[in-house]
């Protein structure tokens, strides 16, 4: 016998109010059924416990669940005042957030789109806490704070922004989502500049542009004649091109770019520089390649000096993520960072770090006797000379010429030796017994006798000094 559907979403119903949020949301997965209707049902009318886990998991929900629970928001007002529903009230209340369906009349009349759902389209993307948005507990603690603490001090800066002004961004923000350049373009022509920044909202239109501008919009802000690469915000520099970057937005990259060429823009390389290092931090090599295409210097000697701040940094899932990458060239050095790899690892022996990046690198393909212009030597010299076994087992392990003559450091005699003679004028027989292990020739040490007779004891056995 087959349930009702309505006796089936009266059970939920309750069921749903009887367990802990938490709980609710796992049994969502019996079935489509619940999976559809314990979210309508726990995002319908929040309590307080249900909105501290909810704006917990915020990014783990998807768009439509989002928007249902701001919606909520919107009609609880009275009931359950946020500081969100409060600025949503006030806007509603506009003659313009009225008539902003009307705006545009070549828009047919039953595809228009009521002003508060304008307001839900931009209310995920604010740069505000969302707890303060959205917390009915935060409402009384906010305005306080606004009041004595934000407009005291910086009136001027948070205190023009009228109700109407807060209503042209939501439009301009609107349309920028939802791809309308019709409405963009009246709304700049009304006079919101593309710039501005609702201090009201925390939200900031080229930076949505940036994020989510589709290639019509990001086409539009260039017949503007919009500052892509340098304006103030929020108190900094910030960069439409970096803004489309990170969210990886490559429709507007490509109009941006394209325009920033054409023009010889000043600051074009300098922003492709960072947005390419960032891209190489994170791991975002196909965004690093799609830069690539617009930057003069390549990208080969920008990963390698990537690679070697992270050395030195010790930042080992940036490192990892550079190895793994074909696209990098592991012979290569530059004039900042001249001494190769492996050489500044050395220069971080003590730290915990120091055998897993070693090893990281030589198993990434970095070759143990790699020369380089800005030292003496191989790595496993350095090894040598220095007494550090584990390095020298190391690079050995990976392919390090034992038998490789060098010229040691501090010496007078500035003439090639063997790594064997380096080891047994140290006196380390630990050295010697790993560098003979693994094939160094006790033959290359014959015109010195007194250091000839100590390796030729430690092959015999008979040397007890370690």
């Amino acid at each position: 016998m087959q349930i009702p559907l309505e006796i089936n979403l009266h059970i939920l119903k309750h069921l749903v109010s009887s367990l802990p949020i938490n709980r609710a949301l796992r049994i969502r997965l019996v079935n489509s059924l619940f999976a559809e209707e314990i979210p309508k049902l726990l995002f319908r009318h929040p309590t307080a416990q249900e909105d501290n886990f909810i704006l917990k998991k915020w990014a783990q929900f998807p768009a439509p669940l989002k928007r249902q629970y701001i919606r909520c928001k919107i009609d609880m007002h009275r009931t359950s005042t946020c500081v969100f529903s409060s600025y949503a009230d006030e806007m509603l209340k506009t003659e313009l957030a009225r008539t902003s369906p009307n705006l545009l009349p070549s828009e047919p009349a039953a595809t228009a789109v009521p002003f508060i759902e304008r307001v839900i389209d931009i209310a995920p993307h604010m740069d505000h806490d969302r707890w303060d948005m959205f917390h009915p507990d935060r409402y009384r603690r906010y305005v306080e704070w606004y009041e004595t603490k934000v407009m005291a001090e910086f009136p001027y800066q948070f205190g023009s922004e009228s109700v109407e002004e807060t209503v042209q961004v939501v439009l301009a923000g609107s349309a920028i989502l939802r791809d309308e350049v019709d409405l963009l373009s009246w709304a700049l022509d009304s006079g919101v500049d593309l710039g501005q920044v609702s201090r009201r909202l925390e939200l900031s239109l080229v930076d949505l542009i940036a994020r989510k501008g589709s290639r019509m919009i990001a086409e539009l802000v260039v017949e503007r004649g919009y500052d892509l690469s340098r304006v103030r915000q929020f108190g900094k520099t910030y960069a439409a091109l970096c803004g489309a970057a990170v969210g990886k937005n490559f429709d507007a990259l490509d109009v941006w770019l394209e325009h920033l060429r054409r023009r010889d823009d000043a600051h074009l390389q300098h922003n492709l520089r960072e947005m390419m290092r960032t891209a190489a931090e994170k791991g975002e090599f196909t965004m690093l390649e799609f830069l690539a295409r617009w930057y003069e210097d390549g990208t080969a000697a920008l990963l390698y000096n990537q690679l070697i701040s992270a050395i030195n940094e010790e930042d080992i899932s940036v490192i990892r993520r550079l190895m793994e990458y074909e696209g990098f060239y592991r012979t290569i050095s530059t004039k900042k960072y001249p001494k190769g790899p492996l050489f500044t690892v050395m220069w971080i022996w003590r730290s915990s770090y120091f055998r897993a990046i070693l090893e990281m690198l030589l198993k990434g393909g970095v070759d143990p006797d790699g020369r380089y212009p800005g030292v003496v030597g191989t790595p496993l010299q350095r090894a040598v000379e220095q007494g550090w076994l584990d390095a020298a087992r190391t690079l050995i392990q990976y392919g390090a010429d034992v038998n490789v003559l060098c010229i040691p450091h501090r010496m007078r005699k500035r003439s090639e030796v063997s790594l064997l003679l380096v080891a047994a004028r140290k006196r380390n027989g630990a050295m010697v017994r790993l560098l003979l292990e693994n094939g160094a020739d006790p033959a290359s040490v014959k015109n010195d006798p007194k250091h000839g007779s100590y390796i030729q004891r430690i092959i015999d056995g008979t040397e007890t000094e370690a």
